[in-house]
């Protein structure tokens, strides 16, 4: 699996922390990340982040006995 980005709501979420008070559509988030170089780098951040986390190694099963 690999990370295609952050889903408009994601987006929105994050913008919202950095005083975006505006709608959900796409070129509104868009205009603004553009607009302000601190949330283009914040977002780039935040995606270059998600992208290392999906690449992480899972977890060895751990053997229990039957019923944990």
């Amino acid at each position: 699996m690999q990370f295609s980005g952050f889903n408009p709501q994601q987006k929105f979420a994050i913008l919202q922390r950095m005083g975006y008070n505006g709608s959900t559509q796409e070129d509104e988030m868009n205009a603004y990340i553009t607009s302000r170089p601190e949330a283009a780098s914040k977002i780039r951040m935040y995606e270059t982040k998600a992208r290392e986390m999906m690449n992480l190694p899972t977890p060895e099963p751990v053997n229990m006995a039957q019923g944990g």
